[in-house]
């Protein structure tokens, strides 16, 4: 192994970072196999495989996981490379991500998960592949927001995180109370019956443009 192929240089970056960076494919493959370790952090917390996602290059991100990169390696923000993807609304990036076996319930520090990421962006086919791969449509972030608060400016999106939102909700309180106790009258029914009302509010939003 060479000793000085992971050297670092003032912001952390190391050779392989800086392959990446700046898409030089042959450079990085030379390194990987030269046993350059693809889980080194820069400054910034970043691996080669976020810089992968900055450059929308999935055949290094790829390599890299051929090589082992960590996939759910996360940054200063907390952002493992999907998280990223989504953020960056590199929708090809995602969903290689995700095929690959990327955790679709990572959370950034700001408690905002995969499905929040993308809702606002136009990117209907991911989001889609998230509800189908099971992500929580009802997880809130820190500051108390659902998927539904980033997705009411993006018709394309709303239809289905609102019906996804209803579906689980509905689950969740049919799951609670069985259907002999729901004769009675529940502060957890009256929450279930407004979130509904808050979701067929977002939708009459979106249609009339308020």
């Amino acid at each position: 192994m060479n000793s000085d192929v992971n050297i670092c240089d003032d912001d952390k970056s190391t050779a392989l970072i800086k392959a990446v960076q700046f898409q030089a494919e042959e450079c990085a493959m030379i390194l990987l196999q030269s046993d350059a370790d693809p889980n080194v952090m820069d400054a910034s917390g970043n691996t080669a495989l976020h810089y992968a996602v900055y450059s929308k290059n999935t055949c290094t991100a790829a390599n890299l996981l051929r090589h082992k990169a960590m996939i759910e390696a996360k940054n200063k923000d907390s952002l493992t490379p999907l998280l990223l993807a989504l953020k960056e609304n590199n929708q090809q990036m995602a969903e290689f991500l995700v095929d690959m076996g990327a955790s679709i319930h990572a959370m950034d520090h700001h408690g905002r998960t995969s499905l929040m990421l993308t809702a606002g962006h136009k990117s209907k086919g991911t989001v889609r592949l998230l509800l189908q791969k099971g992500v929580d449509v009802c997880l809130k972030d820190r500051s108390g927001r659902t998927a539904l608060s980033y997705v009411v400016n993006c018709s394309d999106n709303l239809k289905e995180i609102a019906v996804a939102y209803e579906e689980k909700q509905r689950e969740m309180f049919q799951n609670k109370y069985p259907a002999e106790v729901l004769a009675g009258k529940t502060s957890e029914e009256e929450q279930a019956r407004l979130d509904v009302c808050e979701v067929n509010e977002l939708k009459g939003k979106n249609r009339y443009g308020q």
